[in-house]
């Protein structure tokens, strides 16, 4: 009987992927991501006026009401008026599975159900993901969905303590998670030398313009909550702490240790107080993250009271009390009502004498410190943030292509020291049952990086983790994926950039801003999209509030300046913050020899035995100098007049000169390093 059931689905799932594959061959599947398990498609169409929209919600669904009235006033530039008869109906369906969604659309009207409220918002999201919308008209496929995802945790983190982000641009990054059905916004709080909560107990780590209030965080959650998306505070420790220690070094230990002070009762309770404090402002996430990565225990385990902490509880090594600190944490978060998500930083079960429950789940992402089959088949449930293709840092990432061809079940990395890296980490049929999903990681991006970065990534990892067995190829999925993005980046940024002076505007590749070079002069103008609003905008890296000055019809530049742009409506109601960065890069630079796909703007090249750098000159006239020690290069550097050869570890500074002897743009700098030397330098010092 089992055989047969089995059979069924095999020919249930071949019929269903062949009709796909050939609605996708046909053109005729809108570009819904992810892909619903279940599409039947009508060639009739409905239509109506978008003013002429009436919405009928239950009472759970009544926030929906104001993010459809949203979407289709940026998409339209049309606001609904609500005094016409309902055509779009949404209700909670008990019947349903928490995130099964249903969507019916005939002639007459639109059928939204969901199991909850967030399914309900995924529902409308595919909706006006198919439709298209002009002059003032919506017009969506007649059809049927019903859909619901293979694995329940999909989720986005942003590292906002090593780069803050205004609150705009994580509302931004709320959208989009909404956009592609992402459950969760993880948001990295602290990092070293930053931390971005609001602290009451431990007021000291607040630093001026780089900490959110709680009322800025309330509303965070809040405009979260309402798009269907739960945020996840993260609290870092015992490593990546330094402020902490700064600060209260006789609550946590000294700043020298490089991690808190294990052998510490004051510091548990301290981190327990602080871990509660945290959730107090995010009670609606059902997760805490407690960290735990990257822990360097070299100072501690020889430390005078910490070695008589060990013995004093029969431990082994101070292993052991990195390992009380991750129960002491989870028993707490968990007598809060929580769940615990851990960084990859334990190997088996623990230790002899500390255990590691069963509870917590690990977000596997070096396999440096424990490998994903490991701890699945140590019965650990386990989140597939593999380095590669899930991280995206300022200079290395994975393109969609990429992560598409990945799948949840899989690790990798660049890196050669770590397990995944010599080659792929596969797990097999049962240890796949631990995997809960799998999160794209964003570390260290400041926030104009963010949005351009992430969309295209995202959309990649949403549809590969809703349906882990994909229904069609890259390169059927690509222009789906980008007809979808370009009706996201209207609701994101509803004005119209238009720019002349580019170096290279239609850039497509893995690294960001590249398509923002220009070489002499750029000339941009901006246009709304939206009646009634006004651009306001800055170059100095502030804020653009409603008082900055109105952009103009052209802005010229002829350096690199950081624009940001802030579109408000007649009653000063920021509607959209756009941060870009334009860059005067008046030179081409190209390594010859290293061992990277591409070079990377002002960051570190590995080279094996040499490297030779080709500088470009694009202005016609002027000169480029360099120097070989890091220092800034002046008109009396020497001159660039033919490739360098380059051998041993070096700091690059390079500069171009106007015909006046004048500097044009800013330096390029890059630290070279032969790969042997660059490994020692890169070597961990952690508790493997």
């Amino acid at each position: 009987m089992k055989s047969n059931k089995i059979y069924l689905l095999g020919i249930a799932f071949l019929i269903l992927y062949t009709s796909c594959v050939q609605q996708i061959e046909k053109k005729e599947i809108p570009a819904i991501i992810p892909y619903p398990k279940l599409l039947d498609l009508s060639s009739e169409e409905y239509n109506i006026e978008v003013t002429k929209i009436g919405i009928q919600t239950d009472t759970k669904t009544a926030p929906l009401s104001k993010i459809i009235k949203d979407d289709l006033y940026r998409l339209s530039g049309e606001k609904i008026i609500d005094s016409y008869p309902p055509v779009i109906y949404l209700s909670i369906d008990t019947g349903l599975e928490e995130e099964s969604y249903q969507v019916e659309i005939n002639k007459e009207q639109i059928n939204i159900k969901g199991g909850s409220y967030q399914s309900v918002t995924m529902g409308w999201t595919s909706v006006i993901q198919a439709a298209s919308i002009n002059n003032g008209k919506i017009a969506i496929p007649q059809m049927t969905i019903n859909d619901k995802p293979d694995l329940s945790y999909r989720g986005l983190m942003l590292d906002l303590a090593r780069q803050f982000h205004s609150p705009h641009v994580i509302k931004q990054m709320i959208d989009v998670c909404r956009w592609y059905k992402i459950k969760y916004l993880h948001l990295h709080l602290l990092d070293e030398w930053t931390f971005v909560y609001p602290s009451q107990h431990f007021s000291k780590t607040v630093q001026e313009n780089k900490h959110y209030t709680q009322e800025q965080l309330k509303e965070i959650i809040s405009y979260a909550k309402e798009r269907g998306v739960t945020i996840i505070p993260e609290l870092e420790g015992p490593g990546h702490s330094a402020i902490l220690r700064k600060e209260y070094p006789e609550l946590f230990g000294l700043l020298e240790y490089d991690v808190l002070d294990l052998s510490s009762e004051k510091m548990l309770e301290s981190m327990k107080l602080l871990t509660e404090e945290i959730m107090d402002s995010f009670s609606s996430s059902p997760y805490f993250h407690i960290g735990a990565d990257e822990v360097n225990l070299n100072i501690l385990k020889t430390t005078p009271h910490v070695i008589r902490k060990i013995k004093e509880k029969g431990y082994t090594d101070i292993h052991d009390l990195y390992l009380n600190y991750l129960c002491e944490l989870h028993q707490f978060v968990k007598s809060k009502g929580k769940k615990t998500l851990v960084w990859e930083g334990f190997k088996g079960e623990g230790s002899e004498h500390v255990k590691i429950p069963k509870d917590i789940i690990v977000c596997v992402f070096e396999t440096l410190f424990e490998r994903p089959d490991s701890l699945a088949q140590n019965g650990y449930q386990i989140l597939n943030t593999s380095w590669k293709p899930l991280y995206i840092t300022q200079t290395r990432r994975w393109s969609p292509e990429k992560i598409y061809n990945w799948n949840y079940y899989t690790w990798e990395n660049f890196w050669e020291k770590t397990p995944a890296a010599k080659e792929p980490i596969i797990l097999n049929e049962q240890e796949r049952k631990n995997i809960v999903g799998a999160q794209l990681c964003a570390w260290e991006m400041p926030e104009e990086m963010e949005y351009p970065a992430i969309s295209k990534r995202l959309a990649t990892v949403s549809e590969r983790i809703w349906n882990t067995v994909p229904f069609c190829s890259y390169q059927q999925f690509e222009p789906r994926m980008i007809e979808c993005e370009t009706k996201l980046n209207k609701l994101i940024y509803p004005i119209d950039v238009m720019t002349e002076g580019l170096t290279d505007p239609n850039y497509n590749g893995v690294y960001y801003n590249r398509e923002n070079y220009f070489s002499n002069q750029l000339s941009i103008s901006i246009k709304s999209r939206l009646p009634n609003t006004t651009l306001h905008f800055t170059t100095d890296k502030s804020f653009p509030t409603i008082n900055a000055p109105v952009f103009p019809k052209k802005l010229v530049l002829t350096n690199t300046s950081f624009l940001k742009i802030g579109l408000y409506d007649e009653k000063g109601t920021l509607l959209s913050y756009y941060p870009v960065l334009f860059e005067n890069r008046p030179l081409k630079i190209e390594f010859i020899g290293e061992n990277h796909n591409d070079n990377n703007p002002d960051r570190c090249i590995t080279f094996e035995d040499s490297l030779k750098v080709k500088i470009t000159q694009l202005p016609s006239s002027g000169s480029i100098h360099y120097t070989l020690d890091g220092s800034t290069p002046l008109i009396t550097s020497p001159k660039y007049s033919s490739e360098i050869l380059i051998k041993n570890i070096c700091g690059l500074r390079i500069q171009y000169f106007d015909k006046k002897g004048q500097t044009v743009g800013e330096p390029y700098g890059y630290f070279l390093c032969p790969q042997k030397e660059w490994y020692e330098l890169l070597r961990f010092n952690y508790h493997w």
